[in-house]
């Protein structure tokens, strides 16, 4: 399960190469659990700056 979820990138994977733990870290940016969530995704709605800046 757990490749999976590194797979889908809910997980990031630490260690584990010659001899060395395998460790997990959960992937998580403390988003609500009551609506939809991507992890790392901005609401553009939020976006206090208005437009998008070039260069």
């Amino acid at each position: 399960h757990c490749l999976r979820l590194t797979e889908l990138e809910y997980l990031l994977t630490h260690g584990g190469s010659r001899g060395h733990l395998l460790r997990y870290e959960l992937l998580w940016d403390g988003g609500s659990g009551e609506d939809s969530h991507l992890c790392g995704l901005l609401n553009v709605d939020d976006n206090e700056g208005g437009e998008r800046k070039l260069g």
